[in-house]
C-alpha cells in the first residue's frame, strides 16, 4: 500500500489511511478538550491511553527498525509511555474542583429525602 494520502489526492488504495488519520485527530481534539474542561474526564483520560497505546504499536514500532531510526521511533515511544501514565492518572484520579462535571453536582437541589429512606430504613450512623 503507497502512503501518498498526506501529500497527494487519496487513491483506492490509501482509502484505510485517509480515513484513520481524520478519525485520530478528531479522538485527540476530543479526548484533549473532555479532559481540559472536565467533561467526563475519566472516560477521556482512557480514550487518550488507549489512543496513544495504539499510537505505540502502530506508528513507533522501532522493534522492526534499525540504526538512527529505531532510536529516534524508541524515543518516541518512550515519550508516549510516559503520556500514557499521566492519562491513567487522569483516568483514576477524575475532575477536579472547577471541572465542568463537578458544577454540575453541586447544584443545589430542592428534592429533600428522608434520612431513613435514603439508608433503606435502618438507622445508621454515617461518618
Amino acid at each position: 500500500m503507497r502512503r501518498s494520502g498526506i501529500t497527494s489526492p487519496p487513491t483506492r488504495e490509501d482509502a484505510p489511511i485517509s480515513i484513520a488519520l481524520p478519525c485520530a485527530g478528531l479522538i485527540e481534539i476530543v479526548g484533549g478538550l473532555m479532559v481540559l474542561v472536565g467533561f467526563k474526564t475519566r472516560f477521556g483520560g482512557w480514550l487518550l491511553f488507549v489512543f496513544t497505546a495504539l499510537t505505540i504499536f502502530f506508528a513507533h514500532n522501532f522493534w522492526d527498525m534499525e540504526g538512527a531510526a529505531r532510536a529516534a521511533n524508541q524515543a518516541q515511544a518512550l515519550k508516549n509511555l510516559a503520556i500514557m501514565s499521566a492519562c491513567l492518572m487522569i483516568a483514576s484520579i477524575g475532575s477536579g474542583r472547577y471541572a465542568v462535571d463537578s458544577r454540575n453536582s453541586m447544584a443545589p437541589t430542592n428534592a429533600r429525602v428522608p434520612r431513613d429512606a435514603a439508608i433503606g430504613q435502618t438507622a445508621q450512623r454515617q461518618f
